[in-house]
């Protein structure tokens, strides 16, 4: 039997990452959040590695008395948000330097992300994202390295429910 080989899809320039402040249903965000004009595009601020979402899973130790074998089960799970990007701290408040002024300490958002289509059309009715309400922590300024630009990683804590695969609405 031979399998038909799956369609790929390439990561560079295919991501879209976008910050917003609010969304009224976070299952459900509407195309007016998404491209909000308070509403910041992180794409071309993130490094190629600088979007990194991850998933700690715990699994439940089912022990039986009357079993040799120890069972498991499905158990918590955390979700966590790691980010990073470009920045110039010598103009702050640059308009090209909207990562570094957004995500400061403690504010508060909301990070939307589609992946697998190309990262410049605006969000849109029926796109498919991934939601992650998310607190901002510190943000960390990333050691100099030759040829390299200045850098800071950040862990965006996740504070809800992470919505995956949700469309976006009209």
């Amino acid at each position: 039997m031979t399998s038909p080989v799956p369609v790929a899809v390439t990561s560079d320039g295919n991501v879209k990452v976008v910050f917003v402040t609010t969304l009224a249903d976070p299952a459900n965000p509407t195309v007016a959040e998404a491209t909000a004009v308070s509403a910041v595009d992180l794409s071309c601020y993130l490094t190629n590695d600088g979007l990194a979402p991850s998933t700690d899973e715990s699994n439940i130790t089912d022990a039986r008395l009357c079993s040799r074998q120890v069972f498991e089960d499905i158990g918590q799970f955390t979700d966590k948000l790691q980010v990073k990007y470009i920045y110039r701290q010598q103009e702050p408040e640059a308009a090209d330097n909207q990562a570094f002024i957004v995500l400061k300490r403690g504010v508060i958002g909301y990070v939307l992300v589609r992946w697998g289509t190309p990262f410049e059309p605006d969000l849109a009715a029926t796109d498919i994202v991934d939601v992650m309400p998310v607190t901002c922590n510190v943000q960390q300024k990333q050691t100099p390295a030759d040829n390299e630009k200045l850098k800071i990683m950040q862990n965006l804590l996740i504070t809800n429910t992470v919505q995956r695969d949700v469309a976006i609405v009209a």
